[in-house]
């Protein structure tokens, strides 16, 4: 008996495939994307036995790869959107479409092209509520099916990895976009939440997000554990040290509270407190506030911008405004390392980042801002403006941006000196400071 070439050779093909397609159907039999009858989850099919039909047909599919065996969505959606974002993320497009006709809810998850009826499905007809039901509204999740090139990359100034290093398990899809299947696998659910590499410690955050000061940031590496005692800082992740959830202590990548910026929650200070109420870290920060004088984080929601000017136009207060979570470090000295990456003001006025000193951080609010409030104490020359009120030239001054003036300070108490220079907190701290 003889074949010829052609049929020969298809055989071959075709006996390769199988070959490589058994170990993946394995994998997928333990998931949740196993939709059949034999399927683990909540969800799965009254009596469908096939596993792979729910996503991919041989034949009758949809012009869309891979042999997709479902209909694209036909709605639009809201993409994600902030003022530091440099790539524009339009309508999902590719592998990301083909997610979202099950994860964005409006399509049965038995409808599928190569069939006539649908699938019975046991659990839910569509995608159930939950983490996995996007919607339509992709505002809080990861920005999906952006042009992700070089340009891209050097618009972020060195904070985003060159897109010809991601080689590895992370990868672009043919078009050079930034797809779900950059981080996800839907065949494989060894790592949870079909990831494509565990992100322990943000393995997988990292691969493209490379953040100033972070390498020796408290944030990734610290060990310090949740006591127990309160509401657990990590919700969505089952680790149990700040530098093992490194970014999701603080960022959720879907169904985000705090959209612009994928945070856990809307009000910008819980994403702080949720560690920092002496549950996680050694100092309760969240117990200062709730004292008399404070910087009041909590009476704005929103306005706070990550782009906003050097200078607060739009007078507020958030822990961002002093504070960098990139970069911040335990570091000690006249510059302490909680400071460490922050934005500010000189004394001449100009922006600077990073700070060099403590008052250009103050600076920012309590220099040139407007909307600044009168002063408690009546004086007979107004000047709200602290940043002039310390400017060296003046005939007096504390010596925050400079040595003082006087030769001559019996009063002074040692260790300072006339040659000394003080911090804004020397004088102005917590009772507990």
């Amino acid at each position: 008996m003889s074949f010829r070439p052609g049929i020969a050779a298809l055989l071959l093909l075709v006996g390769t495939l199988l070959l490589q397609a058994t170990p993946a159907r394995a994998v997928l039999a333990n998931t949740k994307h196993n939709l059949s009858v034999s399927g683990p989850g909540a969800v799965r099919a009254t009596s469908e036995t096939q596993t792979c039909v729910f996503c991919h047909a041989p034949h009758n599919s949809s012009p869309n790869a891979p042999l997709w065996n479902r209909r694209n969505p036909a709605g639009s959606y809201t993409p994600y959107a902030s003022s530091t974002a440099q790539a524009n993320a339009g309508q999902p497009t590719g592998a990301s479409l083909n997610c979202l006709s099950c994860h964005d809810g409006t399509i049965a998850l038995g409808e599928v092209l190569s069939r006539s009826q649908k699938i019975t499905m046991a659990g839910g007809t569509n995608m159930p509520a939950g983490n996995s039901n996007l919607g339509t509204d992709l505002s809080d999740d990861h920005p999906i099916s952006i042009n992700y090139n070089a340009s891209l990359a050097a618009a972020h100034g060195g904070e985003l990895a060159d897109p010809s290093t991601l080689t590895g398990k992370v990868k672009l899809d043919a078009s050079g976009q930034l797809q779900c299947t950059s981080c996800h696998d839907p065949h494989d659910d060894t790592n949870g939440k079909f990831l494509v590499m565990s992100n322990q410690s943000s393995a997988l955050c990292q691969m493209c997000h490379i953040e100033t000061g972070w390498s020796s940031s408290s944030h990734k590496l610290s060990n310090s554990t949740w006591n127990g005692v309160g509401t657990n800082p990590w919700p969505h992740t089952s680790l149990g040290t700040v530098s093992l959830n490194a970014c999701e202590s603080c960022h959720r990548p879907h169904t985000a509270g705090g959209k612009r910026w994928l945070l856990n929650y809307s009000a910008e200070e819980s994403n702080c407190y949720s560690c920092h109420n002496g549950n996680v870290a050694t100092k309760n920060i969240q117990s200062e506030f709730n004292k008399t004088s404070i910087h009041p984080v909590a009476a704005t929601t929103g306005v706070h911008d990550a782009a906003e000017s050097s200078v607060i136009q739009s007078r507020h207060v958030e822990c961002a405004d002093c504070h960098n979570s990139h970069a911040t470090n335990s570091s000690t000295g006249l510059l302490p390392g909680s400071l460490a990456g922050v934005r500010g003001i000189t004394i001449d006025g100009i922006a600077v980042k990073p700070v060099t000193a403590e008052y250009q951080v103050c600076f920012r609010c309590h220099g040139d801002s407007s909307g600044a409030p009168a002063p408690k104490t009546t004086r007979q020359l107004v000047q709200g403006n602290v940043r002039l009120q310390f400017t060296v030239s003046n005939p007096s001054f504390h010596p925050i941006a400079g040595i003082g003036k006087n030769t001559s300070v019996p009063s002074l108490i040692s260790p300072w000196t006339i040659s000394s220079t003080m911090v804004c907190g020397d004088c102005h701290n917590n009772n507990d400071g």
